[in-house]
């Protein structure tokens, strides 16, 4: 397939099961009989997996496959749908997520490209990197097969065969336009899950005791020419540590109470 409409398509398709492939029905024998797949709804966040790893039969080992599938920012997957399903809201859906693999079948490198809202551009997550790209970034260079040249046809038969990138999205995240502003609003305290606050308020404690300080040592000369001594006195919390510690303690004393 050489983009993702083709490949649902092809994914829709009914096939007919006639002649010697007739369909054997429990109680009625053998049938005339169609065989396919219908959709009669998608979810908001679409996870839609690029078959780039199989098992080849001939070479008798899993391979990875590399050829060019496109798939663009916007999609609409209206005609895909059970004639009967829902249209009050249109089935457009806008591209957030590309999921990437560089590499062959036995090491390579994985990295993310996300939109996170309407308005921010892609960024590319690569490790502890995060960095701005463009959207040739985004779709062509990940798209797999050959580069494009723009050299002429006459030149480019000349030219020895071109590698096929080795570099290419394995796996796409859609989101429903209908439901962008819902599925990606701004994050609010009470999103976390109560587990989660309550490791997030130990972590807090521990990082406030670091405010524990010393208080300026003192340092005198006892005679000169003499190494210098310091006194340290014992370690308290600043008044702002104290402060944030006492919040902490009551949200868990709370939670502990809740549980």
């Amino acid at each position: 397939m050489k983009n993702l409409y083709e490949s649902f398509r092809d994914y829709v398709q009914v096939e007919m099961l006639d002649g010697e492939n007739k369909y054997q029905a429990e109680g009625f024998g053998l049938q005339d009989a169609k065989k396919g797949i219908i959709f009669e709804t998608f979810p908001p966040v679409l996870h839609l997996q690029l078959k780039r790893f199989e098992y080849d039969i001939q070479r008798d080992a899993m391979v990875k496959i590399n050829d060019r599938h496109e798939f663009p920012f916007e999609i609409d997957l209206a005609e895909f749908l059970d004639p009967n399903a829902d249209r009050t809201q249109p089935w457009v859906y806008k591209l957030h997520g590309v999921l990437v693999h560089s590499g062959d079948l036995h090491g390579g490198h994985y990295f993310a490209l996300i939109k996170p809202d309407r308005e921010t551009r892609w960024l590319k997550f690569d490790d502890d990197r995060v960095t701005p790209v463009t959207d040739k970034e985004v779709l062509e260079e990940n798209y797999g097969g050959e580069p494009l040249s723009a050299l002429p046809p006459t030149v480019q038969r000349n030219q020895v065969r071109t590698m096929k990138r080795f570099t290419n999205a394995y796996m796409l995240v859609y989101i429903r336009e209908s439901a962008i502003d819902e599925i990606l609003a701004p994050f609010a305290p009470e999103d976390t899950p109560a587990h989660l606050s309550m490791l997030g308020c130990i972590i807090l404690a521990l990082l406030f005791t670091s405010h524990c300080r010393e208080a300026p040592g003192r340092r005198a000369n006892a005679t000169r020419g003499k190494e210098k001594r310091t006194r340290r006195t014992t370690s308290f919390l600043d008044s702002k540590g104290e402060q944030d510690f006492l919040v902490v303690y009551h949200k868990l004393d709370q939670f502990s109470g809740h549980h």
